[in-house]
């Protein structure tokens, strides 16, 4: 169990992460530069995106990697792109 203090720095890390992945999201949109989808298991996501389903592939996405709405869409959007779906 972690202490306020343990958890009051957990979250600002967390923040941090979040705020560097923005970032990183922002840069690789201004300069064109596609970034490779990484993290979870994303075969769900994928076999959404197969059937047509971006939305729900948006909407997985965001359940798997706790991100906003604006870098699962770039992610799935990616993903689309990568198999061949776009």
């Amino acid at each position: 169990m972690l202490t306020p203090g343990e958890r009051a720095h957990m979250n600002l890390l967390a923040e941090r992460i979040n705020a560097l992945e923005q970032q990183v999201q922002f840069l690789s949109r201004h300069f064109g530069i596609a970034l490779p989808v990484q993290g979870p298991n994303l075969d769900e996501v994928a076999a959404l995106l197969k059937t047509g389903d971006k939305l729900g592939a948006i909407k997985r996405y965001r359940e798997l990697t706790k991100t906003d709405l604006g870098t699962a869409k770039d992610a799935v959007d990616q993903l689309a792109v990568t198999l061949g779906f776009i």
